[in-house]
């Protein structure tokens, strides 16, 4: 009876210490991903600085006087191949900043959902750190229990105390 007890409460402990065991190695890859993660949001933030600089450059671009004048001789050009000159540039400028920005938009929600998984990930390590320190307790608590139980020896003294007891009398 009191080796069955024991031997239940060990089985249980083992069973407590496997699953807490578990939940650190759930942690741990949790940790190596959230490393991963934070580099993935690193280069996704450098590109976004880099792109930011694209857009800031094109932004500033003005159109060099020397392309409204002949090459070769020059003279400047006639005014309709001025305004050519003048359409052409801004719509490559308006191009490139839209292709710019919309890079910059497309970078700015994997940067967004890059961060959700991260803290997603750091929640769940919260959570693993309250699972293991739940079963520890646990484990500790049912050490105490078997620290309380009297042991096979103190049974067989009492028993023998009391058969004593009940001869004399």
């Amino acid at each position: 009876d009191y080796e069955k007890a024991i031997a239940e409460k060990d089985r249980k402990i083992i069973e407590l210490d496997t699953k807490r065991a578990s939940v650190m190695s759930h942690k741990n890859v949790l940790n190596v991903e959230i490393g991963s993660l934070i580099m993935e949001i690193d280069r996704v933030k450098d590109s976004l600085a880099n792109y930011r600089d694209l857009y800031k450059k094109v932004q500033d671009e003005v159109l060099n006087e020397n392309y409204l004048k002949c090459p070769t001789c020059g003279r400047e050009y006639e005014a309709d191949r001025i305004d050519e000159i003048r359409t052409q540039f801004e719509e490559s400028k308006h191009e490139r900043l839209n292709a710019y920005k919309t890079k910059g938009e497309e970078l700015n929600k994997t940067l967004e959902v890059k961060e959700n998984e991260r803290k997603n990930k750091e929640s769940q390590i919260e959570d693993a750190d309250k699972e293991y320190d739940e079963l520890s307790k646990q484990i500790e608590s049912i050490k105490a229990e078997i620290s309380m139980m009297p042991t096979k020896a103190d049974s067989s003294v009492t028993t023998d105390i009391d058969e004593q007891i009940k001869s004399l009398e």
